[in-house]
């Protein structure tokens, strides 16, 4: 999208909207529970168009370089926080995925951007949007009424930078911290309540300081980690990670911050894609198979790239994915 002259690259991932897989029969750790609502909205209506871009003169979000983004499933839209450079008044936008329209849903309020990471995701238990900003605060944001809410503060203050995942399987928002020892907390949305989860043993990597990412591999239901062409993946139950299937293409990313390398999960393909300098891989954990499906690997680092699911508007060309 370009706003305000910036070309933010979203990679949106165009995937299928199918059923809720949940854990049963069997002792989840603190902080899981078994049961996900049914995604309320699985595609686009008739008469919408959400294969034409929205309007050129509509007015966009501001360019950033800290921007939270989620995908809401119930209501079916994308949420953008962000502040405009140099004013620090955090704007946060919603955008249409059928029409392809971006409209200013709250000026002023929510978590500070100029934190020192940021990070979203939507948790579907509790049917709201999950903020972290730096390692003090913690919000969730209500999309159908535009309303954030200051939540507990996170018990991280001193692991620094986290990555959210939402994992369904156990209807849960994990933090992963990005430095070793690798810390791990559940939250629970609902109640406002942070429980560690105490893995059997670390991520399986040498060194892994702000270089994982990290998905909820629905075809496996497990949580997937990936460093560097190393994929493992976190047995809910046995509170423990497992190295997994093939060495993947590894491809350059990281950075300081580690936007340059961004990973996502298609339910269209039912494999998690991953993006970064110019490639972007998929993994088949069931098969334990890799995948190029575009580009060739440049050798460099790439600088803003988001990737967020659109469960909406799948399926185009089933394994499609596109850079807006």
């Amino acid at each position: 999208f370009v706003v305000a002259g910036v070309m933010v690259a979203l990679f949106v991932g165009l995937l299928l909207a199918g059923i809720l897989t949940t854990q049963q029969d069997s002792e989840l750790l603190p902080g899981a529970v078994s049961e996900t609502p049914t995604d309320a909205l699985t595609s686009c209506p008739a008469e919408s168009t959400p294969d034409q871009p929205g309007p050129s003169d509509q007015a966009r979000p501001p360019g950033a370089e800290n921007v939270a983004v989620a995908f809401d499933r119930r209501a079916g839209q994308l949420m953008y926080h962000a502040a405009t450079r140099g004013s620090g008044i955090p704007e946060t936008w919603t955008l249409d995925v059928c029409t392809n329209t971006w409209a200013l849903a709250q000026r002023g309020d929510g978590p500070a951007t100029d934190a020192w990471f940021l990070d979203a995701v939507y948790d579907e238990r509790a049917e709201t949007i999950v903020t972290v900003a730096g390692a003090e605060s913690a919000w969730t944001f209500d999309l159908p009424t535009a309303t954030w809410t200051e939540r507990q503060v996170p018990p991280f203050a001193d692991v620094g930078p986290v990555r959210l995942v939402h994992d369904r399987g156990a209807g849960r928002t994990v933090a992963l911290s990005l430095e070793p020892p690798v810390h791990m907390w559940a939250y629970d949305a609902t109640g406002d309540e942070w429980h560690e989860v105490e893995p059997a043993g670390p991520l399986p990597y040498d060194e892994y300081r702000f270089h994982v990412l990290v998905a909820y591999d629905r075809a496996v239901d497990r949580l997937l980690a990936y460093h560097f062409g190393h994929v493992a993946l976190f047995d809910e139950v046995a509170g423990i990670w497992e190295t997994a299937g093939t060495q993947a293409p590894a491809f350059v990313y990281g950075g300081y911050e580690s936007y340059g390398g961004e990973i996502v999960y298609d339910e269209a393909s039912s494999r998690t894609v991953l993006i970064s300098d110019g490639l972007v891989i998929a993994h088949d954990a069931a098969a334990g198979d890799w995948a190029t499906l575009w580009g060739e690997e440049r050798g460099e680092y790439v600088d803003g790239g988001i990737a967020v699911e659109d469960p909406v508007r799948g399926p185009l060309g089933g394994t499609d994915h596109h850079l807006a």
